[in-house]
């Protein structure tokens, strides 16, 4: 979305409306960079492909993050040193090779490469491309810093990919657009889309660098290690378990979405409850109708979730996304403490928030779960100690 005084550019296909004042009319929305193509110089394979406009979630977050939020602007060329060397004094950075494999934009030249090298005590980026137009005080701006480094880009393509990404798939590829028109704090953006492509983002520490990266887990059962001895204290397991809370249980379902900013309400709905779905849908079925009345005979409740996306606007998308929310919500779901050593006969340190691990641990995981339902950790807390230490660990079933 662009916004050029009161003109307004939505991100989704649909008719021009004129409101008020606004006019609203249709573009494709963000494109993809050259990060999906390339990653610190090496190629990178997805099925996706530069200036192809974007609408699969895991990569308007990708986006999002490096092109929004990894970036300075309000830069001026200060030296026009050749084509290719341009000193910009107000670079916060002057560590060498900070900018490497930014993207450069001259703003005032509408030209656009990306950075080779930089030289921090000089303030000079090499540039790939020639800026043969450019002069001292044009604008320009940098997107995508480090961005290579910030990102476990591999958890991005796992989901998005076109051939088997979890969201992905061109058989069964997840579409998101949306339009903004006033400023929102990009958390909260990028928490929504999660929520929405039922995704956690997270921050994990690669160990190789200790730089901080973004990782995106999709919350469905996959494949992991398997967890067989905890920690032991005075004679005792540290394993413990509890439910979800009760509050979290729901037996009808409701998606309002297709938001339509000329009327300022959401056009289509879709409705699942024990007795079945909307009429029209093709991808939502008997199972999640079925998971709806177990849920009510279970747990004795009769509960509504109830959801408005300004995100979806395809058919298919929304019964993809209530359907993941059907399957999570219809269940309280265990929740483990487990305490391990951080050495020992298995290396836990390299265990990661998001990682999925299978429990087989009979005296405190239930018949059913144990040695076969997967776990995703959610928290890692670990407590050095002389000579050892241990790591506590949270993790919630799938």
């Amino acid at each position: 979305m662009k916004n050029a005084g009161n003109i307004y550019i939505s991100t989704y296909e649909e008719p021009s409306k004129i409101l008020e004042n606004n006019i609203y009319t249709s573009l494709q929305g963000r494109m993809f960079d050259r990060w999906v193509d390339s990653v610190s110089g090496g190629a990178r394979d997805n099925g996706r492909s530069e200036d192809a406009p974007i609408f699969v979630p895991p990569y308007i977050i990708e986006s999002l993050l490096r092109d929004e939020n990894f970036v300075e602007r309000d830069l001026t060329i200060t030296t026009f040193t050749d084509v290719t060397h341009i000193i910009s004094t107000g670079l916060k950075s002057s560590v060498d090779d900070y900018y490497n494999y930014a993207i450069y934009t001259n703003v005032t030249r509408d030209f656009k490469t990306y950075v080779t090298d930089y030289v921090g005590s000089t303030k000079t980026l090499i540039l790939a491309a020639d800026d043969t137009d450019g002069e001292v005080g044009d604008n320009i701006f940098l997107t995508n810093i480090q961005g290579d480094l910030k990102i476990d880009y591999a958890s991005f393509d796992v989901i998005g990919n076109t051939t088997n990404g979890l969201r992905g798939t061109t058989a069964t590829e997840w579409i998101f657009a949306r339009s903004y028109d006033q400023k929102q704090n990009i958390r909260n953006i990028l928490d929504g889309i999660c929520f929405e492509s039922h995704c956690e983002l997270i921050e994990s520490v690669d160990p190789d660098t200790g730089i901080n990266k973004f990782k995106l887990i999709a919350i469905d059962s996959g494949s992991g290690d398997t967890w067989t001895n905890p920690a032991y204290s005075q004679g005792l397991e540290q394993v413990s378990a509890r439910l979800s809370p009760l509050e979290n249980v729901y037996t009808q379902f409701r998606l309002r979405y297709y938001y339509d900013p000329g009327k300022n309400d959401y056009t289509r709905e879709i409705y699942v409850d024990k007795n079945g779905a909307s009429a029209g849908s093709t991808i939502l079925s008997a199972t999640e109708a079925l998971l709806c009345a177990g849920a009510e005979t279970n747990y004795g409740v009769s509960k509504l979730f109830e959801y408005a996306s300004k995100n979806i606007y395809n058919d298919a998308t929304a019964e993809r996304m209530l359907q993941k929310k059907i399957g999570w919500f219809t269940k309280q779901r265990l929740i483990v403490n487990y305490v391990t050593p951080i050495v020992g006969t298995s290396d836990w340190i390299k265990y990661e928030i998001g990682d999925q691990v299978k429990l087989n641990f009979d005296k405190a995981i239930p018949t059913g779960l144990n040695n076969s339902s997967y776990f995703m950790i959610t928290r890692k807390q670990i407590t050095p100690l002389i000579g050892g230490g241990f790591i506590s660990w949270e993790l919630i079933e799938l």
